[in-house]
């Protein structure tokens, strides 16, 4: 059950006992009481409803029949079960009860006139039911993710109480960490946090967590309970840890570094939150004041009830929409600095004088994606979703004359952008090519717009009554003619009642239709795909996605003010198991844990060192690239077999373009070689019905297949 597997990331759960172990100045604490009702309760949660539905094995059957064994890849993602409990493959993450952590020494302080983060770390404790599971736990962390166990000359054991326990410390590349067993309890430190500060904080209890636990718990503003609860939180993080190092250059205020906070859970507030599983939604709460940059989020929302005419500028067939009341002249004072501060040209300063775009607008916009397909990821939009902001207009001449005077400051920051004033309908649409984009000679720029996707083309049309931004000409021109054409059904955010009383700002996504859409059109594709094979594959089997992801609803949120304070509340099928779980396969931490037996706590490598211990040797990248690479050579040479009832005689034939695939049969136009700057060794046998593909590998010697050539299963 994939919820099992998950436990050992929950280390954000608490107990009364837990928050002695941690800092009373943390910027982030969070608990969970009982490990066992939660996973009980996630019985229930629609990701594992989806990966226990018979759905899944049709596709795994399908791809195996196409040469895929997803159930061997899954299963080496799973740990493999102790052989003392072969009932039980998630022992001892199984076996948790509760645990705590926290991160402190993150937050911004002042130092003289500029600010920089202060170097921090965090404070793990885990409990378990009984000391065996407490001691394999110890062992499994200490060998996942290819850490590496360093012993401290003449460190002394641990002191609690009358206990002396052994330190086990460990290093994965730059993160050292720490930990200690004391029966069924672990107890572990990260980056700046040492055991002495641990053992001198339990000394003084009134230095710990423990006088603020009654903020994490207080559930006063929050809705009734309605199912399990499974974590609470203290933030008091004012930006994103781990990213500004003492001595870094302060990141300069924009719009992205004031908006993510929005996004992201903690970052930039100061408060409590809960987040529980009722029946198969998770349900957060929480009850916030903004702190750090995000504190301008108060001062760009506006206020009121968000007007119905706004969302329905949503059109009914999106699968993601926000619309929210916001304060114009702060958006425009916050792109004026902006803009000043990303210009080394001293022309560009700040000028009172220009016609004011926010005279022009509406105080509500709203922002949707439409659906997704191979057909919206063109060569155009490239990976960027088709989405499109509306913001209503009160004076359109006005806004197009403060318009135009911005253009023309903004070629002062940056004169490599390019505007082009192409008319639509006898709409004006404005399309910006960014200076990170590249020219039509291939050189990118470093100016307003470096760092932006090549992709993006920026369209901004001026209709009637309302502003339209999209991130291509080409999904501009699709939502005018939509405008165009009369509406007979609404978006369910448009809907009365659907967006509550007093809210200044309200979401909703549905994931099961967005990522269903591709899904529909990738299984559309693989009988072309699979074309040509000795045995057909039966892809009419394979599960439609709405009987796929029929475990998904939409997901909703809102923001109120309350008390000077800003309550959010989300709804969601996806819960904290999905970016998990994604974590878990990218850090490949479950392939640390497969011992056929119970480890002994001092297994692993271990290396001496006096001082600083030695960082770890990242994973050599040249393998993942020539697998990378190779598998898309395969993916087109599958392609063009489909076409031509043969395989190129040449991987060059790729490269050519044809009426159907006019960029050729290679993602960007171009033969990638290995991870080794080498071309892949290539061959086509019985006439075409078959080849031979490979890398000559480390040594750069074709071993016709041998000895360290790499190739694909």
């Amino acid at each position: 059950m994939l919820h099992a597997l998950l436990a050992p990331l929950f280390l954000c759960v608490g107990t009364e006992t837990h928050p002695a172990l941690h800092p009373s100045n943390a910027d982030l604490y969070i608990e969970v009481n009982d490990v066992q009702a939660l996973l009980k309760a996630y019985e229930k949660a629609p990701v594992v409803q989806l990966m226990n539905d018979p759905a899944i094995g049709k596709i795994a059957d399908v791809a195996k029949e196409a040469g895929v064994d997803l159930r061997t890849m899954m299963q080496g993602l799973l740990p493999v079960p102790d052989a003392s409990r072969p009932d039980d493959r998630f022992w001892p993450w199984s076996n948790a009860i509760a645990a705590s952590f926290s991160l402190s020494g993150y937050k911004s302080v002042a130092t003289g006139t500029s600010e920089q983060a202060q170097h921090g770390g965090g404070v793990i404790a885990l409990d378990f039911k009984d000391t065996a599971a407490a001691t394999q736990a110890l062992a499994a962390i200490g060998a996942s993710g290819g850490m590496m166990r360093v012993a401290i000359e003449g460190e002394e054991p641990f002191k609690i109480e009358a206990r002396e326990l052994p330190i086990q410390r460990f290093q994965l590349s730059t993160l050292e960490a720490w930990f200690v067993q004391d029966a069924a309890r672990i107890i572990g430190g990260l980056g700046a946090v040492t055991p002495a500060e641990l053992a001198q904080r339990l000394a003084h209890p009134e230095t710990s967590f423990a006088s603020k636990r009654a903020l994490a718990i207080d559930e006063s503003g929050f809705k009734t309970a309605c199912g399990t609860t499974l974590l609470r939180a203290w933030s008091d993080l004012d930006r994103m840890p781990f990213v500004n190092a003492p001595g870094d250059k302060q990141v300069e205020q924009s719009l992205i570094e004031t908006f993510l906070p929005g996004f992201l859970p903690f970052v930039g507030q100061k408060g409590r939150l809960r987040m529980q599983l009722c029946g198969d939604r998770f349900v957060t709460e929480s009850l916030v004041e903004r702190i750090g940059s995000a504190k301008q989020l108060d001062d760009l929302y506006g206020s009121g009830d968000i007007p119905l005419k706004t969302a329905r500028m949503v059109p009914a067939e999106a699968v993601g929409a926000w619309v929210m009341k916001i304060q114009p002249a702060q958006f425009e004072a916050l792109l004026e600095t902006t803009l000043t501060r990303t210009s080394s040209k001293a022309a560009v300063a700040v000028d009172d004088t220009r016609p004011k775009i926010s005279a022009a607008v509406g105080e509500s916009v709203a922002m949707f994606m439409l659906p997704l397909s191979i057909n919206s990821l063109n060569s155009e939009a490239g990976m960027i979703p088709p989405v499109v902001l509306a913001a209503e207009l009160k004076d359109g001449a006005a806004f197009k004359v403060a318009l135009d005077a911005w253009i023309e400051r903004v070629r002062l920051a940056d004169p490599t952008l390019k505007v082009e004033n192409k008319p639509y309908h006898k709409l004006p649409m404005y399309t910006f090519t960014l200076s990170g984009a590249p020219d039509e000679g291939g050189d990118t720029g470093g100016g307003f717009g470096a760092g932006l996707t090549d992709s993006l083309r920026p369209t901004l049309t001026i209709l009637p009554d309302r502003i339209l931004l999209a991130p291509n000409r080409k999904t501009a021109q699709a939502e005018v003619r939509r405008t165009e054409t009369e509406q007979t059904e609404v978006h369910e955010i448009a809907r009365e009642g659907a967006i509550p009383k007093g809210a200044f700002e309200a979401s909703t996504m549905d994931w099961g239709l967005a990522v269903g859409k591709l899904y529909d059109a990738g299984r559309g594709l693989l009988p072309m795909l699979l074309q040509g094979r000795e045995q057909p594959v039966d892809v009419s089997s394979l599960p439609s996605a709405s009987q796929l992801f029929r475990f998904f609803k939409p997901s909703r949120s809102y923001s109120k003010r309350v008390d000077g304070k800003t309550y959010i509340y989300n709804e969601s099928s996806i819960g904290p198991e999905v970016p998990a779980a994604l974590a878990l396969m990218s850090t490949g931490m479950s392939s640390s844990q497969r011992s056929a037996a119970p480890v002994a706590p001092t297994s692993g490598p271990e290396v001496s060192a006096p001082k600083k211990p030695e960082a770890v040797p990242e994973p050599a990248a040249e393998l993942e690239a020539t697998v990378r690479n190779m598998r898309h050579v395969r993916t087109g040479l599958v392609i063009y077999k489909s076409q031509f009832k043969r395989v190129p005689a040449t991987l060059a034939e790729l490269t050519k373009p044809t009426d159907s695939f006019p960029n050729g049969f290679i993602e960007g136009g171009e033969l990638p070689t290995d991870g080794w700057g080498r071309a892949f060794v290539y061959s086509a046998r019985e006439n075409g019905a078959k080849f031979d593909l490979r890398s000559m590998g480390p040594n750069g010697v074709d071993d016709q297949g041998s000895g360290d050539d790499v190739s694909l299963p």
